[in-house]
């Protein structure tokens, strides 16, 4: 992989600077596709996918997913599949459709990991973190010196 695209493929994917990436605008980029040629190039070299599946990973609950996914199998012979909520990539049985090109699978088809069949984990509610910052074990209640707990809780010793 060219060291100037996997340079700015790192520094796009680094968490404290995701957040301000427009994602739609990149992808249509000139520069997108070469880097994600450059992937796939690394791939059929060097059988190593790592860095097609950083770039899947981070795009699991944008609409963009399901044609970048087909797209990158396609062009590179993977199989895809979920375990879980994880992606797993591994290498075709098939050979590699060497045409096609990401304009027309991003035109083709939409959808999100879950419309592949993955599972999109959710992100907590506000109600959910602020009881966990305040309520950390999960107690109900009453403190854990004391056998039956506070007064009110239904348990009995």
């Amino acid at each position: 992989m060219d060291k100037e695209a996997s340079r700015l493929l790192r520094s796009l994917l680094d968490p404290r600077i995701t957040e301000f990436v427009d994602w739609r605008k990149f992808l249509s980029s000139p520069k997108f596709l070469a880097i994600g040629q450059d992937q796939i190039d690394h791939f059929v070299k060097h059988g190593d996918f790592r860095y097609i599946k950083l770039v899947l990973d981070q795009f699991m609950g944008h609409k963009s997913f399901k044609p970048m996914l087909l797209w990158f199998c396609d062009s590179a012979g993977l199989d895809y599949s979920f375990s879980g909520a994880d992606l797993v990539l591994k290498r075709a049985s098939r050979t590699r459709i060497l045409e096609g090109d990401l304009k027309a699978y991003m035109a083709a088809y939409t959808g999100t990991a879950k419309d592949v069949g993955g599972i999109v984990p959710a992100k907590p509610t506000r109600q959910q973190v602020v009881a966990k910052l305040f309520n950390p074990e999960g107690r109900r209640g009453g403190s854990p010196c004391v056998q039956g707990g506070a007064p009110g809780l239904g348990k009995r010793s």
